[in-house]
């Protein structure tokens, strides 16, 4: 197991493909959470505005 390790971590190209990969899917996951967010939030003021008209 350390073998297998060692030759990964010295294998550098390979190593920042896996973390590119990683921050890619992070990145893409960031993005939908930060949009149902701000689609939660514009609901709210929304609901509000429909109150105050009311």
């Amino acid at each position: 197991m350390y073998e297998t390790l060692y030759q990964m971590c010295r294998n550098v190209e390979g190593v920042m493909h896996m973390f590119s990969k990683e921050l890619q899917m992070l990145d893409r996951n960031t993005t939908i959470y930060m949009v149902d967010e701000l689609q939660k939030e514009l609901e709210q003021k929304v609901e509000l505005l429909s109150q105050k008209d009311e």
